[in-house]
């Protein structure tokens, strides 16, 4: 199978193939399975993006631990997904997801040890990291698959910033609160958020972790 590869001076962290079939995509999957990679895949359009961006990781990293905290402190059962491959032939998609929860269909997914999205609920929430500007619109993945919803995390003038959106009519719309744990406003975490790579993670988390003490107990009442 001949496909066009395509370097762009604009993501020089990616290589785009065109045209490429969705057996070439499986084949590539099997191929980095033992290894960490992000590949997307959409319709023919496949991108390998460089792994292991300090920054892309560091930001993962942290949202991924204040997301573990929220479910801490509500008591919610999640599974987390990680970075699992979330794909699907009919949807000719594919995505290796930053950060994926299942939070009201964890008890569904809590034995598995493998996802088909054919029969499995697609993950309640997805964190996005978007510091290395894809190509592919990864945004659109997840909304073919039907994830719900979406937290994006972004720099703006060197600030983290966290922004939710939810899936309404097969389209992404802002959100204030998560739908995934209603009672939380997502910018009351961005005090948090762009705090990360400007003060340890030790510090930011456990201020995050005492804030959330206060905001669970102010439920209960």
């Amino acid at each position: 199978m001949l496909v066009d590869c395509v370097y762009s001076r604009e993501h020089p962290n990616s290589v785009v193939l065109r045209d490429a079939s969705w057996r070439f995509y499986k084949a590539m999957l099997r191929e980095f399975d033992e290894q960490p990679s992000r590949i997307n895949y959409d319709r023919g359009t496949l991108e390998l993006m460089a792994p292991f961006v300090l920054d892309h990781e560091h930001c993962k990293s942290v949202a991924g631990a204040m997301v573990t905290l929220v479910a801490m402190a509500l008591k919610r059962p999640i599974k987390h997904g990680g970075t699992a491959t979330l794909k699907r032939l009919a949807k000719r998609s594919g995505v290796d997801a930053d950060q994926c929860y299942w939070v009201a269909n964890e008890s569904a997914m809590r034995t598995k040890k493998r996802i088909n999205l054919k029969t499995d609920p697609p993950p309640d929430l997805v964190i996005e990291i978007d510091v290395m500007h894809a190509v592919v619109n990864r945004e659109g993945i997840y909304a073919s698959l039907g994830v719900p919803e979406m937290w994006v995390l972004r720099r703006q003038d060197q600030v983290a910033k966290l922004m939710a959106f939810g899936l309404d009519n097969k389209t992404w719309q802002p959100i204030k609160r998560s739908k995934s744990f209603p009672f939380l406003r997502v910018d009351d975490l961005n005090p948090f958020v762009a705090r990360i790579g400007v003060d340890d993670d030790t510090s930011i988390l456990s201020d995050f972790s005492d804030w959330l003490k206060t905001i669970a107990a102010s439920t209960k009442n």
